[in-house]
């Protein structure tokens, strides 16, 4: 069988969203992954027959790796990313088909902020300086994304199809061969007939996490609702309001699977959070900030997502230019708790007194 070598070395969330990609890609080829130690775990838990090469964060300690990751072993290389280094090192491993998105502004998220501006830029003269040197297209099979504004899952769609195969993405996307751990199976078991509900407030930069968590958990608790609080590891969170709630740990990512599956919705940031939810089928209300969720919203729950267009410079991706995070303070709490009723299937909740006058 042929052998493709996958260069994803972006974070946890992107990492859930390439599952699909991974699955189709393993049935046509033997598969392997480049990625980041973080992801690495995550995708040994999540997905079976594939390798993974695992690799630090710098892209010149990879460039310095490539001898003994083996990437001269490879018929084929592929990026989902418009991303020049990813293209160099697919040329350097010799396979002789190259598929990725070339550095142009139509294929470059967000190419108008300055930051980002200066990044493809310097995409594109490394790209010409390599092409030059090499005298030949560091892509064999240059991909144009279709829309601009296409979510993510379709630039994944459009590189398998490039490399003749076509990814399912009916959910779920991995396979939960674990129990929940004791203490949520636990408090299901204790709360059935109610709607259980995961919130996870983490978010990998302040520039996603939303800061009114306990404000939704005090209105939870009047609401029948069972709550089961997730934190982070090495991360503290809300606290319960009330014998519904019940703050968890998850000590590992099979237990982490289990526990995403047993609910019957979550609440979180722009994160892995929102994603894994997507993954295995669950309702997901995720609170967007910095990101821009036509791109990026959880796979089927765009009806869910929670923003406001408070800031003219959102989406910033992750690089506020305000003295506050003004995307994320704008996004109310009413807001946040009728995404949650409505993916919970419980309708949107009753305004208060209070609430009403503020209004008139």
């Amino acid at each position: 069988m042929r052998r493709l070598v996958i260069f994803e070395r972006h974070h946890l969330g992107d990492a859930v969203m390439a599952l699909p990609f991974l699955r189709a890609a393993r049935d046509n080829y033997r598969t392997s992954v480049v990625c980041r130690p973080p992801v690495a775990a995550f995708l040994r838990a999540a997905i079976q027959n594939i390798e993974i090469l695992e690799t630090t964060d710098s892209w010149r300690a990879v460039a310095r790796q490539a001898h003994s990751l083996g990437l001269g072993k490879f018929d084929a290389a592929a990026c989902v990313w418009a991303d020049a280094r990813a293209h160099l090192l697919m040329a350097w491993s010799g396979a002789g088909i190259r598929a990725g998105f070339p550095m142009t502004p139509a294929n470059y998220y967000a190419p108008d902020i300055p930051w980002r501006r200066r990044r493809l830029w310097a995409g594109k003269l490394l790209t010409t300086a390599a092409e030059r040197a090499r005298g030949e297209s560091l892509l064999t099979k240059p991909i144009d994304r279709t829309r601009r504004s296409q979510h993510h899952m379709e630039d994944w769609r459009q590189l398998a199809m490039a490399l003749g195969f076509e990814p399912d993405y009916r959910t779920p996307w991995l396979t939960v061969d674990e129990s929940a751990p004791a203490d949520v199976s636990n408090f299901v078991a204790v709360h059935k007939g109610l709607k259980i509900l995961l919130l996870h407030p983490g978010g990998r930069l302040p520039t996603k996490r939303w800061p009114y968590f306990p404000e939704l958990l005090a209105r939870l608790d009047r609401q029948n609702v069972a709550v089961l609080i997730l934190h982070p590891p090495e991360e503290t969170g809300p606290e319960p309001c009330g014998p519904l709630q019940k703050v968890i740990r998850v000590p590992d990512w099979p237990g982490l699977f289990a526990t995403f599956q047993i609910v019957d919705a979550v609440v979180c940031n722009d994160s892995m959070a929102s994603h894994l939810a997507a993954a295995v089928g669950k309702p997901v209300v995720a609170v967007f900030g910095s990101g821009n969720p036509e791109w990026f919203a959880p796979w089927k729950n765009a009806r869910f997502v929670a923003a406001a267009d408070a800031c003219k410079f959102r989406p910033c991706i992750d690089r506020c230019v305000m003295p506050a995070l003004v995307c994320l303070n704008s996004t109310g709490v009413q807001l946040v708790e009728n995404r949650v009723r409505s993916a919970l299937g419980m309708g949107p909740a009753p305004e208060s007194h209070q609430q009403r006058n503020a209004e008139s």
